[in-house]
């Protein structure tokens, strides 16, 4: 009778090396993660403020629209990029003193 749970070693991949390389010096990899989060992070959490500011004021905008013509459906995407527009051009204007 043959024991058929031992089985031979299999060769590794170059990736399972890799792969190994990592978990063995894993602050070579937590160096990659870091480095990836800060290009991917915002650059303060006012300019995130002022992304979702300026997003809900192009909504509000849209939906002046959208209500200003009676609650007509199927030109979201219309009022959207109108509102955009709207928005980024009165936000380029100079304040007022």
């Amino acid at each position: 009778m043959t024991d058929t749970s031992l089985t031979a070693p299999t060769a590794r991949t170059g990736s399972e090396n890799a792969d190994n390389a990592a978990m063995a010096d894993p602050r070579g990899q937590r160096a990659i993660t870091r480095e990836r989060s800060k290009r991917e992070a915002p650059q303060s959490a006012a300019a995130v403020t002022s992304e979702e500011s300026r997003t809900a004021r192009i909504a509000a905008r849209a939906f002046e629209r959208y209500e200003g013509r009676g609650g007509e459906d199927g030109r979201d995407m219309e009022d959207w990029l109108e509102a955009e527009r709207e928005i980024d051009r009165a936000s380029e204007r100079p304040a007022e003193s």
